[in-house]
C-alpha cells in the first residue's frame, strides 16, 4: 500500500512516520522526520528513507543536526 507525500510515493516505513503524526501531532520527532522526508526522500534512489536523510549534507539546515541517524553513526561521531 503507498501513499502520496508530498508529490513522492511512499513506503510502509514513511506511512509509520505519518501515522505517528496523526497518534501524536505535538511529536517533534515525528515532525523532524516527515520534514526530512519531504526534503530528501527520493523513492528511486538507492536506500532507504532513513538512510538518504543520514546522508543529507545541507548543513545550513536548521534541522540537520537533529535528523535522524542511526545509533552506530551517532556513536562515531562522539568518538570524533
Amino acid at each position: 500500500m503507498t501513499k502520496a507525500f508530498s508529490g513522492y510515493t511512499t513506503n510502509h516505513a514513511i506511512e509509520g512516520v505519518l501515522r505517528r503524526i496523526k497518534g501524536n501531532p505535538k511529536s517533534m520527532r515525528a515532525r523532524i522526520d516527515a520534514k526530512c522526508i519531504e526534503c530528501i526522500f527520493e523513492p528511486s534512489a538507492p536506500g532507504t528513507w532513513r538512510m538518504q536523510v543520514e546522508s543529507c549534507t545541507v548543513q545550513s539546515c536548521p534541522l540537520w543536526d537533529m535528523r535522524p541517524t542511526s545509533a552506530l553513526k551517532s556513536i562515531e561521531d562522539c568518538a570524533d
